[in-house]
């Protein structure tokens, strides 16, 4: 019986598991807005670039989540293989204005406008908590120089201008695990639980929250080039130069949206804490019938036995029922000597706020009344009848009384 009072700790529950998505689009790159005002400044002819972006980095992380116990409600979180995408996804717009204050000729005129998207990825084993085998991730969206407009206009007979410019965008972004938090509780390290109370209800009903850390960096470099075509003079390059254009350099925390969980547990309930069969005959069986009942949303299970020298037993010895169901168990005295016996019986269920129960049990073994013993003497057909409690001395002095009258009473 030493053993089934240790079982507490060694026997394991869990409730069921749940699927932990985690699906969002962090807006990095949007609304972004570039300007670049005239340039070069000053040059008989420039161009204004306006850029607009937009798009982001998308992140996907699946798992699932669980819940055991006894030793105290662990959540747990288990995260797929290769469960894990991270994203970059993005749209620029760009458009251009030209002006030309060239040999007393002034013009100015919207160009070009022009589009281009881009997309990086990278597939990873989440959750990037710090302890893990990846504790970050980098996507990037390199794109290759491309020419984004290439025009040429007649400004009057015999003068024209062209113009080429060439788009190379550049982003990149990196993601990082900081920290589940469900209910009071934080996990800020690969493989490490949350801890919660028990609750006095029949589930415990949890949103689940995953923090991550990122950076994200947005660059283009434009490449403009001017010309004019005289017919006088020919076709020659104005001006040709670089332009960086810094979009976005930006980093933070960012709670991905919350996961809603609810872990059913099975809830223990018994119909007496204790028990007493009263006096009981030796070589007599008394029964006592004791109800269980589950009032949670899981199956209860647990084993039952008795602890202590008495003679009691109980069957069955193991429990299984169902959400809302009831049983029992049948609890025997059969005592074979007299006194006072005393056990407990222990309960060591799957019920996490009271894995185990002790419920005192006695009993008292008293021997049997004696029986009513007849005697004849003569042909009288009178008899003697033992008094209750007289045993074998008072029966021997009684027929000894009655063998002197009959002598007195023969002389």
């Amino acid at each position: 019986m030493l053993l089934l009072a240790l079982l507490p700790s060694a026997l394991a529950y869990d409730s069921v598991t749940h699927p932990l998505l985690y699906d969002d689009l962090l807006a990095v790159f949007d609304p972004v807005e570039f300007d670049s005002g005239w340039v070069p400044s000053g040059s008989p002819v420039a161009v204004a670039f306006r850029i607009n972006a937009e798009g982001g980095a998308y992140t996907q992380m699946d798992g699932e989540t669980g819940l055991t116990w006894p030793a105290a409600l662990t959540q747990s979180f288990t995260a797929y293989e290769e469960g894990g995408l991270f994203a970059l996804d993005a749209m620029i717009t760009a458009s251009v204005d030209m002006k030309i204050d060239l040999w007393g000729i002034y013009w100015e005129d919207a160009l070009a406008e022009s589009s281009d998207s881009f997309y990086g990825e990278a597939v990873f084993t989440p959750w990037l908590l710090p302890g893990g085998a990846l504790e970050s991730v980098e996507a990037a969206a390199e794109g290759s120089s491309r020419e984004l407009f290439n025009l040429e206009y007649d400004i009057f007979s015999g003068v024209g201008i062209y113009l080429v410019g060439a788009l190379r965008p550049d982003a990149r972004a990196s993601l990082r695990g900081v920290r589940f938090t469900a209910g009071d509780g934080v996990a800020e390290e690969d493989g490490v639980g949350i801890l919660h109370e028990i609750p006095d209800t029949s589930s415990l009903n949890l949103y689940t929250t995953l923090t991550t850390a990122y950076t994200a960096a947005l660059d283009l470099n434009i490449v403009p080039t001017f010309g004019v075509c005289a017919s006088v003079f020919g076709c020659y390059d104005v001006a040709s130069f670089d332009i960086p254009v810094p979009l976005v350099d930006a980093e933070g925390e960012h709670d991905m949206p919350a996961a809603l969980t609810s872990f059913p547990l099975p809830r223990l309930t018994l119909a007496e804490t204790s028990h007493s069969f009263g006096e009981v005959e030796i070589g007599q069986i008394a029964t006592w019938e004791l109800a269980i009942g589950n009032e949670g949303d899981q199956v209860l299970e647990g084993i039952i036995g008795t602890y202590g020298p008495g003679e009691f037993t109980v069957f069955p010895g193991q429990i299984y029922i169902a959400p809302g169901g009831l049983d029992g168990v049948v609890v025997t005295f059969a005592p074979t000597v007299e006194g006072v016996q005393e056990i407990e019986l222990v309960l060591v269920s799957s019920d996490p706020a009271q894995p185990e129960i002790r419920l005192a049990v006695s009993g008292a073994g008293v021997a049997p009344p004696m029986p009513v013993i007849s005697t004849e003497v003569g042909t009288c057909g009178c008899a003697a009848a033992e008094p209750e409690g007289l045993g074998a001395v008072g029966l021997l002095a009684a027929l000894g009384a009655l063998i002197a009258r009959r002598r007195r009473a023969a002389e």
